[in-house]
């Protein structure tokens, strides 16, 4: 055959392929936009029915805006004579809206609350690209956690109804719980050009002030985690989380405070200690506390000097999904008897990271599954369990060189070696 017309069959066969893949990627992308199109909702309103539901969108949108001004709010929560627990679960209705009182606006409305939880607050790109809060358009805050702490506050003012002693926020996005624009300078004023320098000198004393009623708290959740927040959210979310622990200091016994974003980070630092949360959060002492589970980031020093300023009373501790932005965990975990002397009851240790389990390497965190404390744990485990209860020496925290170092022990099987670690544990 001439090879000129099988070089022309070969580059006919190739185009004749290349036209079929693509003919096939392109009925691909019209099946998804198809289904796409399928899967969204639609309507057969009228506009004059469409202009009912907006304007009762519209209503019910108003009236939670102003639940703050006109009190209805406040009042209800002081209403309920027993209350004594109080949660915000979530900054969001999309798995609510079937429940009261949503499901008695589903009929009216055609958007559900999460369309206006962020209210008319929004980040643009600056002149130099660096995304911003576009303060002209107002500011973002958890409205919802603002009203609730206000609804404490006015609650703990009356003598006919019961203490608020259980709390727990959940704060989605890196949103301040307060509203404080009134502290800050709006664009347009002839002070606008200070507004960086208004953000770094919020009044902590109108903060605290508006944390009235926390003074009974017996246990707190804070629950903080978020992407990117700007450092001005940030700054003012610490001093309010060290306003909410300075007010229910003196009776605070249980404490679960997790404080990081999904990176591990509190925004884009330019030096590791910056992202000491610990110590941008000034915890008080806190005298009848007993119960401590942290998820942070830190320092090995800010670290120790929390549990050194806790160890009196503290009786059970958990470390979980905590960063260590500078120190390893060996330093930390090395001091834990001496700084508890015997007073430690019960301690958990999961997801610790550190210079040798750094977050970028994408190794396995140390105590990645958890630290075993219950019957049947490893002797590894339960080895590391006794020496941070009851001191002694210290084993490796990596199993891999514990093991090496005790194979020969270690080859006479677990359960013989368990029982000679129970017979050794201090009662």
């Amino acid at each position: 055959m001439d090879p000129t017309r099988m070089e022309n069959r070969s580059s006919s066969d190739e185009e004749y392929d290349y036209r079929i893949r693509v003919l096939a990627e392109r009925q691909d992308l019209r099946l998804a936009a198809l289904k796409e199109y399928n899967s969204m909702h639609k309507h057969t309103l009228s506009p004059d029915q469409l202009k009912y539901h907006f304007d009762q969108y519209a209503r019910y949108r108003h009236e939670q805006e102003n639940w703050r001004s006109d009190d209805s709010f406040l009042d209800a929560l002081s209403r309920l004579p027993n209350l004594t627990v109080v949660e915000n679960t979530k900054h969001g209705f999309a798995d609510n809206h079937l429940r009261f009182p949503w499901n008695r606006m589903k009929k009216d409305i055609l958007l559900t609350p999460d369309q206006w939880m962020h209210l008319s607050a929004v980040e643009v790109d600056d002149d130099e690209g660096h995304r911003v809060i576009d303060l002209e358009r107002g500011l973002i805050y958890m409205k919802h956690v603002d009203c609730l702490l206000a609804g404490i506050g006015r609650r703990a003012a009356s003598s006919l109804v019961s203490p608020v002693r259980t709390l727990r926020l959940v704060n989605i996005g890196g949103q301040p719980l307060l509203d404080m624009s009134a502290h800050y300078t709006m664009p347009g004023t002839p002070d606008s050009e200070s507004a960086p320098d208004m953000r770094n000198e919020l009044p902590q004393e109108t903060i605290s002030n508006a944390l009235q009623g926390l003074s009974h708290l017996e246990r707190l959740e804070l629950d903080t985690k978020f992407e990117t927040a700007t450092p001005w959210q940030t700054r003012q979310l610490f001093q309010e989380i060290h306003a909410i622990l300075s007010a229910a200091a003196h009776s605070l016994k249980t404490l679960r405070l997790e404080c990081r974003d999904d990176d591990y980070a509190w925004a884009v630092v330019e030096e590791p200690t910056e992202d000491d949360t610990i110590a941008h959060l000034d915890i008080p002492i806190l005298p009848q506390l007993e119960s401590l589970r942290i998820s942070v980031n830190a320092t090995d020093e800010s670290l120790v000097e929390l549990l050194r300023a806790q160890s009196k009373t503290l009786r059970c501790l958990e470390i979980v999904d905590c960063n260590l932005v500078v120190g390893t965990w060996n330093t930390v975990l090395r001091q834990i008897p001496e700084i508890f002397d015997t007073g430690l009851q019960r301690i958990y240790l999961e997801g610790l990271h550190d210079e040798d389990y750094s977050l970028e390497s994408g190794d396995e965190a140390l105590f990645e599954d958890g630290l075993d404390v219950g019957e049947g744990a490893h002797p590894h485990d339960r080895a590391i369990l006794k020496y941070l209860l009851h001191g002694g020496e210290m084993p490796e925290l990596d199993f891999n060189t514990w093991y090496e170092r005790n194979r020969e022990l270690a080859d006479r099987g677990i359960t013989e070696w368990e029982d000679e670690l129970l017979d050794s544990e201090v009662p």
